[in-house]
């Protein structure tokens, strides 16, 4: 386990599509632009997570996808690869309907963290007038 009490960068991951040093998939990179989830920092520095989400899954992504982990005190390593096949039912599912999963789900996120908002700010509003009577 890495952890580190200043919490202080520890290391990071990356996901190569072919081989390691290949086409690095991240939403920087041509080939996945806008289809690549990774969870937050922390799930990788605290929970040890280097996993990625790819959306909006296309013929041409089939095949190894390989993690590589950069740790500050031990370098670099990574395994042998995911192999991910892609059928053509995948491929029509995402062309019918991937775009409005995608869209319903940034709405509901965004609902849910616009209601977050407005809960903590009556929460202050509630507090600081009791705090003045």
């Amino acid at each position: 386990m890495y952890s580190s009490a200043s919490g202080s960068r520890l290391g990071q991951y990356r996901w190569y599509k072919d081989h390691v040093g290949g086409i690095e998939v991240s939403n920087k990179s041509r080939e996945f632009h806008l289809r690549i989830f990774r969870p937050a920092e922390r799930s990788f520095q605290i929970e040890q997570r280097a996993d990625i989400e790819l959306w909006d899954v296309r013929p041409y992504d089939a095949g190894i996808y390989i993690c590589e982990v950069e740790l500050m005190q031990d370098g670099k390593a990574h395994g042998n690869g995911t192999w991910l096949h892609v059928s053509a039912n995948a491929t029509q599912g995402a062309a019918d309907g991937g775009t409005q999963n995608v869209l319903f789900i940034l709405l509901l996120r965004t609902v849910c963290y616009g209601f977050g908002l407005i809960l903590t700010a009556l929460a202050s509003i509630v507090y600081f007038w009791h705090k003045e009577v």
